[in-house]
């Protein structure tokens, strides 16, 4: 906070002077705020009360820390909590201090010590109830990071002795049902658990039953639009919702950036903008907008209840950050949930869940035992897809280029797109079963949150298995508007046999992937059935119908072809427009239900039709890769922009093509690494010669990051022995220039041969034996460190020699800078003369001064 806390004493007079005639009791002042999700006030109140306690805390005393932390974890403020939570754990440990730390370091997806705390609180525990929800959190922690170590089996065993238990269900029965409870209860007893009764419901306000002639009052909410699962899956929706005539539809945003005080939020979220006008009011809500409802939970509720909507839907089901203690309040007279399967939210005041026949089959069948809401069945199609047609439009073309290095053109490239919670053993077996099967295929996963510690834990259960480290491959994510382009390449994707058949195995599809998925005998491995062609019954057909594709590249083509006729189809599963008159079919019949007065009943669409033709993409609708990619999808890293900036004055070459950094030691989020060292794949995207770029196509690259390289390739026809086949300097650069976009920039340092020259005979060097060993430092910076064959400098280089090679080479505006500001590397080398030696500029001694001894220039492709 920007100014110092009120004293303690003073806060809590105000606080029970506004609330209640009692004395101050901290304890009554903190259940209120918590009860009443006042998180800015309780933080306020907690650093108060830390101020006035420090430094005389003593045992038994309230944890203010931990009330701050509370307060902070609430309020999104994510590492803050953490460091609070680190401060009550070192003034007094405790079972939900550690508890408390565990659940932030997992939302940070620091899973490995979400771990240790969760393990060191377990200890803690000493009522049931805290040892069953320590454990399922632990469980969930280690299945995160792909830990199958044997303690696991424990945790679940108490977890599933204490779903069983009345007790604890009757104590905090909705916290078991955010679990994947599935993978270790039976579907029975996951019922029993999420079934237990809610919170008890505010009273309910006059219904307003719709006139004949009124339209329907949709109100759309979100914990959070800048998620990409509720931004891409609603997109389409929302454009075909508010261009019908029988629909006013409001989108709410229940997050701080979408708060017109405050920031505009992300790329998604400004995406959804680009429909609805942004046009705010202070008051809060305008009907028609993406509008922010603030507050605590007695404000929120009553800002959403002034809207007078006729159905509610929530985006977020149970999934991280919901806002289902709202519709626990009854803020419309119909309440439904959407894209939260497979779990139902388990709460009365829910009044439907949007499913559809592939996801949860007939209801004959008995699946409605796994709701406590009543279904909203669409027709034969998946309940949802992302937006692909209007997003992406119709390009298919092949993405030209491996993941890996080049000799993956000749090998069976097969690929898991799913994040790692969705990793388990059974799967792991099946994997590796197939790769076995099939001669040079490899394994490729996506850096997903958490990926630091859970691919370490892949690599180490596939090579138990008997496959080798190098054919488990891990490359990063790629910005959404580009990711179904980038996966076009991949031969094979095997679905997880958990959270199956949903969106991320339509992305692969709409890639043109084929993929193999298991519908299995449950709600959401029968979502698997939405996938062409490649939905199996169990594990063995799995494996078997994997090692027949894996085998046969012709039988995959014929594969790519039926999807290419099935993604395009009229009335099919990406056919936005058809699926949103479904979907306000389906609201409006519910809706009709209630102004009646009848009971809740499944609402069940009659099974959709053949339609010919193809999907219809609007004019300007679709996007293209030069488009705003600020932030990228739930679980991905923050790429920066395509637009690099030096010193603040330069600018990319506008489009959306690789950011490549030729010669990378470390991964930096949204460059692609080119390094010819095999060795290193959890860095290294393409292993490749610098000079040698096949694999990517002409005009692909924006940006080009290329630090103390290119003095390792000689200048003339002849290179030294061993470099036959390896081009010059200028070929190099050639093969840059080919790869690159018409204005993109090339950021290139190379050792300064004229400033190294100078300080070579420089007095300050000193005398004797140590003027002797800073020349000799000097003369292997010249040329080269000789610590391994490659390294070896062939060409020495001052302004006016680099910037003939450049010239030749097609790049214009040719300039010197003193830094890029992008890397920490050889490009931020001075000489420091009290030193003798080698330092970066922060680095250079007051005494003697420093100079650069990095040439670093900027360039553009003419």
């Amino acid at each position: 906070m920007g100014t110092s806390p009120l004293p303690l004493l003073l806060l809590l007079l105000s606080f029970f002077l506004a609330h209640t005639s009692t004395s101050p009791d901290p304890i009554i002042a903190i259940n209120h705020l918590i009860r009443a999700s006042s998180w800015d006030t309780l933080e306020e109140l907690s650093r108060a009360a830390i101020e006035e306690f420090r430094g005389r805390q003593k045992e038994g005393d309230l944890n203010w820390h931990f009330y701050l932390g509370v307060s902070q974890y609430q309020q999104g403020k994510l590492q803050d909590a953490i460091h609070s939570f680190e401060n009550a754990l070192s003034v007094q440990p405790s079972h939900g201090v550690l508890s408390s730390l565990g659940t932030s370091y997992l939302s940070a997806f620091r899973l490995d010590d979400a771990t240790k705390a969760y393990k060191m609180a377990l200890e803690l525990a000493n009522e049931q109830t805290e040892k069953v929800k320590t454990a399922i959190a632990l469980a969930k922690s280690m299945r995160w990071n792909v830990d199958y170590s044997p303690s696991l089996a424990m945790y679940d065993d108490i977890a599933v002795a204490g779903a069983k238990d009345e007790g604890v269900r009757a104590t905090f029965g909705e916290a078991l049902s955010d679990i994947d409870a599935r993978q270790w209860m039976d579907p029975s007893e996951y019922m029993d658990v999420i079934s237990i009764p809610s919170a008890p419901i505010s009273p309910l306000r006059t219904p307003t039953p719709s006139l004949t002639n009124k339209k329907l009052a949709l109100n759309m909410l979100s914990s959070d639009w800048d998620v990409h699962p509720v931004s891409t899956l609603s997109r389409g929706l929302v454009q075909f919702l508010l261009e019908s005539d029988d629909v006013d539809l409001n989108v709410i945003s229940m997050n701080k950036n979408d708060d017109p005080g405050g920031g505009l939020g992300g790329w998604w979220r400004n995406n959804i903008t680009g429909m609805i006008e942004d046009n705010y009011s202070p008051g809060g809500v305008q009907q028609g907008h993406l509008q922010y409802v603030g507050g605590d939970l007695a404000e929120k509720t009553g800002s959403l209840r002034q809207l007078n909507g006729d159905v509610c839907i929530d985006l977020n089901g149970r999934t991280m950050g919901n806002s289902l203690d709202l519709f626990n309040q009854q803020i419309c007279d119909l309440q439904v949930t959407y894209l939260g399967l497979p779990m139902s939210t388990g709460l009365g005041s829910m009044d439907y869940i949007i499913t559809d026949r592939i996801s949860v089959g007939e209801l004959e069948s008995g699946e409605e035992k796994w709701f406590t809401e009543k279904q909203a069945i669409l027709s034969n199609q998946c309940y949802m897809t992302n937006d692909h047609a209007n997003f992406m439009g119709h390009v298919k073309t092949r993405y030209p280029f491996r993941l890996r290095d080049t000799s993956f053109a000749r090998k069976v490239l097969i690929a898991n797109l799913g994040n790692w919670q969705k990793v388990t053993p059974v799967a792991l077996d099946a994997w590796a079963n197939v790769l076995r099967t099939i001669e040079g295929g490899a394994m490729l996963f996506y850096r997903h949150k958490g990926s630091e510690t859970a691919f370490r834990n892949v690599q180490l259960e596939m090579t138990a298995r008997g496959i080798h480290p190098s054919r488990v491959l891990l490359t990063p994510l790629h910005p959404w508007i580009l990711h179904t382009w980038y996966k076009t390449p991949i031969d094979l994707i095997l679905d997880t046999l958990v959270k199956s058949g949903h969106t991320v195995s339509l992305d692969g599809e709409w890639s043109g992937v084929p993929i193999v998925t298991v519908e299995g005998g449950g709600m959401e491995g029968r979502a698997g059935a939405s996938v062409t062609g490649g939905g199996t019954r169990d594990v063995k057909e799995y494996e078997d119908l994997a090692s027949l594709l894996g085998g046969d590249g012709q039988l995959r083509e014929g594969y790519r072809v039926m999807i290419q006729e099935r993604t395009t189809r009229k009335g099919g599963v990406y056919d936005v427009v058809g699926r949103g008159e479904e979907f306000k079919n389906a609201m409006e019949g519910i809706w009709d239900v209630k102004v009646v007065g009848g009971e809740r009943m499944h609402f069940v669409q009659g099974k959709g039709g053949e339609v010919s033709g193809s999907i219809e993409v609007e004019d300007g609708m679709a996007l293209s890769s030069e488009d705003s990619l600020k932030d990228v999808a739930e679980g991905y890293e923050t790429l920066p922009s395509p637009s690099v900036g030096v010193d603040g004055d330069g600018g990319g070459g506008g489009g959306g093509g690789l950011l490549l950094h030729i010669g990378c030691k470390v991964r930096v989020p949204g460059w692609f690494c080119v390094d010819s060292d095999p060795t290193r794949p959890s860095v290294v995207d393409l292993v490749s010669d610098m000079g040698n770029l096949p694999t990517l196509p002409p005009s692909s690259v924006s940006a080009i990051y290329a630090s103390h390289v290119l003095e390792h390739r000689h200048y003339g026809l002849f290179g030294p022995p061993g470099s036959e086949g390896v081009g010059n300097a200028t070929d190099v650069l050639w093969e840059w220039n080919r790869v690159m976009e018409r204005g993109g920039h090339l950021m290139l340092a190379v050792p300064d041969l004229e400033a190294l020259a100078g300080i070579f005979v420089d007095e300050r060097l000193g005398e004797g034996q140590e003027r002797l060993e800073r020349r000799f430092y000097l003369m292997r910076v010249m040329y080269g460190g000789n610590s391994e064959a490659s390294d070896q400098h062939l060409t020495g280089y001052d302004f006016d020699i680099l910037g003939s090679f450049l010239s030749a080479t097609g790049f214009c505006d040719i300039r010197r800078v003193k830094k890029f500001g992008i890397f920490k590397d050889s490009s931020d080398l001075w000489w420091d003369f009290q030193k003798g030696k080698a330092v970066s500029q922060e680095e250079v001694g007051e005494v003697g001064g420093g100079v650069q001894i990095s040439l670093n220039v900027m360039a553009r492709k003419c």
